[in-house]
């Protein structure tokens, strides 16, 4: 297989059409991550592969996107090799843990992509050995272009100098240049060329920052290169419309509104057998059932094979992660596991006095599981002030083989107070950022930062066997607040890092579990649940129903003066207001003289921390 896929990207490098650079072409995927897209692409019977040119990302935020299309022969190895030959080779490498391992590039190795280094041997190994002259990546870019200049035509390196241009840049040129290019129909909808090409009616399975118009424009280029090599582009089988000599472009166009899909059967239709390729004049007259039929049945047979790999997809993440978790943690101690629960209460290391006493059953049992790991999912349900924060600060404070823990956050605000106490007794914590280079033992992050840099982030921790488990605090709000959160949705990724996910709650009735487990994207016996009784006996409510209209402020302040003296002078504690809008909020305060908190406020972190100081009545 490593030979072969040295052959592979000669073949792919040389064949189609300008060369890309050494880092292009040995970082292409043919499988989507979390953060990254896959570049690999079957369009209309051809193998795409799409190659990024990141030297315009500093300067206009975008990449530029690069098609090849290989020649007919290759595209067809190409598929049979990342189907069935790719998919084993990589579940065997697990196996034995020998090799590339699990990767979803195309050319990797146990230490990831290839390097440059490695095409420049092939390159230089098979040049010399067909060529009698050893050509190195460099140098076989300038041959490349001669030979399209001499042999293809000078639109084969200019195309690829100037049609990889950004649309930002087409957008740039005046109203006469794009009315002299044929781009009226861009201008009439008030809009430019780049903006019409990048943002209107744009393929949605096609990679971003990529138009039809560039497709069509280095599909050209890559048939004229395969034209060279003389070999096919296409099937050989399947014979185009003859375009009639006598048809002129007249400016109008034909168009059959019975369907496109009519249209292109047509374009499809075999050959007769003398050679001749017979084209309806009325395509309505033509009998379509049988290719329909056909046409339904492929279609179906394409979903019965979508749904296998969708399957086998799943059973190597599962595989992956019994092997990251096998390989990356020796089973604890019963000592080292009790050491790093005292650390996590405060309690003294080393004297047996002082013994461990948890909050409830469920709280020591939901420790153990997740100091013990192997599960996939484990939602925790915990009353309020029981314990929850003990789950994954007493994992953190182990001093053997602690990794890294995610604890995801619903609200910006809740991280500064969860790393604050985590900070007492892991110390090692730290909110996560952009910058996060060496991970602390416990990294706590919000739901709204959890963007591409954070995906690329976890994603590395898990392939380097450091990410013990990912914990998400507040759980519940995947099934109560995701219509109005649409960051929370973000969180079925979780998944694909193969580790232990913690969900803890003190919100989630019986009936919400269901909901929650479809929400993580997860199948029926994935998901444990460990779950203490939420009752709190020292809570009553009271419902009243006789507050005439417009009175609600002034009788809860009147209500509020009753109770306060109880509050400041037997209890020694203060009460909180919850209003149903922010006017109703600030008015309260102003009457029960005390200060008052609610989201969007000026200044609110400022505010906050006063009321939490003083707030209050």
């Amino acid at each position: 297989v490593d030979k072969f896929r040295e052959l592979f990207i000669f073949c792919v490098h040389v064949l189609s059409g300008q060369p890309a650079r050494g880092t292009e072409i040995t970082s292409l995927r043919f499988r989507n991550g979390v953060a990254n897209h896959r570049n690999v692409f079957v369009l209309d019977g051809r193998v795409m592969t799409v190659t990024s040119y990141h030297k315009s990302q500093a300067m206009l935020d975008m990449p530029k996107m690069v098609p090849r299309f290989l020649p007919w022969k290759l595209g067809q190895i190409a598929v049979i090799y990342l189907t069935h030959v790719r998919a084993f080779a990589e579940l065997l490498s697990v196996q034995v843990q020998y090799g590339q391992g699990w990767s979803d590039y195309i050319w990797a190795d146990s230490h990831g992509p290839w390097e440059t280094q490695k095409l420049t041997d092939t390159m230089k190994r098979e040049t010399a050995k067909r060529l009698k002259a050893k050509l190195h990546t460099q140098n076989y870019r300038h041959a490349a272009v001669f030979l399209g200049r001499r042999f293809v035509g000078p639109r084969f390196a200019k195309g690829y100098r100037e049609e990889a241009e950004d649309p930002e840049e087409a957008q740039a040129g005046d109203m006469d240049d794009d009315l002299e290019e044929g781009n009226a129909i861009e201008l009439q909808k008030a809009g430019g060329f780049g903006t019409g090409a990048g943002r209107y009616a744009v393929r949605a399975d096609i990679l971003k920052y990529l138009n039809q118009e560039s497709i069509d424009i280095f599909g050209d280029l890559s048939e004229s290169w395969h034209r060279f090599f003389e070999l096919d582009h296409r099937d050989p089988k399947r014979k185009r419309k003859a375009e009639s000599s006598s048809n002129k472009d007249d400016g109008m166009q034909t168009v059959d509104f019975e369907g496109l899909r009519k249209e292109r059967l047509i374009k499809r239709l075999p050959a007769a057998k003398g050679g001749a390729v017979t084209v309806a004049a009325t395509p309505t007259t033509v009998d379509l059932s049988p290719f329909l039929q056909q046409s339904e049945r492929q279609q179906k047979e394409i979903e019965d094979l979508r749904m296998k790999l969708k399957a086998q997809e799943f059973e190597l993440t599962r595989l992956r992660g019994e092997e990251l978790q096998q390989g990356r943690q020796q089973p604890m101690t019963p000592i080292e596991k009790e050491r790093a629960i005292r650390k996590a209460l405060k309690k003294p290391m080393d004297d047996d006095a002082v013994t461990i006493r948890y909050r409830s059953k469920a709280q020591g049992e939901a420790l153990g599981r997740i100091m013990d790991g192997g599960f996939n999912v484990l939602t925790v349900v915990l009353p309020t002030a029981g314990g929850k924060t003990l789950l994954f600060t007493a994992p953190a404070c182990l001093e053997e083989d602690v990794g890294v823990t995610i604890v995801v956050v619903p609200f910006r605000k809740l991280i500064d107070e969860t790393v604050r106490e985590a900070q007492k007794t892991v110390g090692d914590c730290e909110e996560w950022s952009h910058s996060t280079v060496d991970p602390a033992a416990l990294v706590v992050v919000s739901v709204d930062k959890m963007h591409d840099h954070f995906w690329s982030y976890a994603r590395q921790m898990a392939e380097q066997g450091r990410l013990r488990r990912v914990v998400v605090d507040e759980c519940h709000l995947l099934v109560t607040s995701h219509s109005w959160r649409p960051h929370l949705v973000e969180l079925e990724k979780l998944k694909s890092l193969g580790v232990p996910m913690v969900m803890l709650t003190a919100t989630l009735p019986r009936y919400m579990e269901v909901e929650l487990r479809r929400s993580l994207g997860i199948g029926i016996g994935m998901m444990s649940l460990i779950r203490a009784c939420t009752v709190r006996e020292n809570i009553t409510y009271t419902v009243r129903q006789d507050i005439g209209k417009g009175k609600l402020v002034e009788e809860t302040a009147r209500v509020c003066e009753e109770v306060a003296d109880e509050l400041r002078s037997t209890r020694k504690e203060k009460a909180v207001v919850y209003c149903r809008s922010k006017k109703d909020c600030e008015e309260m305060a102003e009457k029960l003289g005390c200060g008052f908190f609610y989201a969007g406020h000026v200044d609110g972190g400022e505010t906050l921390e006063q009321w939490k100081a003083n707030g209050g009545f």
